[in-house]
């Protein structure tokens, strides 16, 4: 492309129906492509073409850090997809088959409502894991409307000092799980980096030797591993394991409370990517999990229940620095106080937060 720039022409740019094309001769000639079941590779066509789409909107938008499609090493490669159940897999008495791969026996599974439309593989936490893709009716999903429709209504503001501070005043502070279990897990890390760099060693020697001697030469990768950093490295992933499951089981009990207490929910929407890029907010803003909790109150709640309010009003005023009143109240982040001068109130920011995003929604306070 950079060639046919400078001479004046336009780039190419391989679309999907040519990966696929391409995809299906490989499939045809090449022994190890006949080892992948033809659904797989074209979901992988459709993972690249959708990367590609994201560069060059990136780029078209003046993303710095958009960045074209590259290749993947297979040791961040963590997952592969069946897009279509019942063509290359199936599951029967607890048992998955998988064309190309074989039978495998599911542990700790659930029956699955719905009909059945994808099943991916996925390598997480030191464990493989098979994630379905269900389609369900609406109605057979979420709670009726005359169940909820004479509850009262509520707005909430996210934080990282409290998960989630509701306009009536209830407070969501569940604990953070990584900081509880950091200690833990930063000990059997310190285990898994030592065996690891003496795994390397012993791999150097050994390169040596098989140089000295004209062997071939083995990748790292391929090198074996001890049977104690095999154990740490299982200690590692369930301790992770159970951070992961903890903090899940705190946003389900939030989304159930929201569920059962209250008609309609309006929440302040926000990116939290700015939170993860600062330094100092990262690891409190990675342990919160506020889109893993967004998420969990989106599938529970029905969408006519929800409403996402901007962080800012059409004046550009944002919700932490306006009082319910309207007045302009600035604060900074280390101001945990709400003080209007223009109507009196005072109180916590968060919960007056809260109640700016209600009375923008619903017009009213409770």
């Amino acid at each position: 492309n950079r060639t046919l720039r400078q001479a004046g022409g336009s780039p190419i740019y391989v679309n999907l129906t040519e990966q696929r094309r391409s995809i299906a001769s490989m499939m045809k000639t090449d022994a190890r492509f006949k080892l992948i079941h033809s659904q797989v590779a074209q979901d992988q066509c459709e993972r690249i073409d959708k990367a590609d789409k994201q560069w060059l909107k990136g780029l078209k938008q003046g993303d710095k850090r958009a960045k074209p499609a590259r290749h993947r090493d297979r040791k961040f490669f963590r997952s592969v997809t069946y897009p279509q159940y019942g063509n290359g897999v199936r599951l029967s008495a607890g048992k998955l088959w998988f064309s190309k791969l074989g039978t495998f026996r599911l542990h700790d599974y659930q029956k699955i409502p719905g009909i059945k439309k994808t099943v991916s593989i996925v390598w997480k936490q030191g464990k493989f894991w098979a994630v379905f893709t269900a389609q369900q009716a609406a109605d057979k999903w979420f709670a009726q409307k005359s169940e909820w429709s004479k509850k009262p209504t509520v707005g909430g503001d996210f934080g990282l000092k409290s998960l989630l501070t509701l306009s009536d005043e209830l407070v969501f502070d569940p604990p953070k799980r990584l900081k509880e279990a950091f200690q833990g897990l930063r000990s059997i890390q310190k285990s898994v980096s030592r065996k690891f760099e003496a795994r390397k060693r012993a791999w150097l020697v050994d390169q040596a030797l098989a140089k000295a001697s004209g062997k071939p030469v083995t990748a790292l990768r391929e090198f074996p591993r001890s049977n104690r950093l095999r154990e740490d490295i299982r200690r590692l992933a369930k301790a992770h394991t159970k951070v992961e499951r903890c903090r899940g089981y705190d946003h389900a009990k939030i989304a159930s409370i929201l569920h059962d207490e209250y008609s309609q929910v309006a929440l302040e929407e926000h990116g939290v990517q700015f939170m993860i890029r600062n330094s100092r907010l990262a690891k409190s803003a990675s342990d919160r999990a506020i889109g893993n909790l967004k998420l969990r109150i989106k599938s529970t709640l029905a969408p006519e229940r929800i409403f996402q309010v901007s962080t800012t009003d059409e004046n550009g005023d944002g919700n932490s620095q306006t009082c319910t009143c309207g007045a302009h109240v600035p604060k900074t982040l280390k101001d945990r106080f709400h003080a209007c001068a223009s109507c009196g109130r005072t109180g916590d920011r968060d919960v007056v937060a809260g109640d700016r995003v209600h009375v923008r929604t619903f017009g009213r306070v409770t």
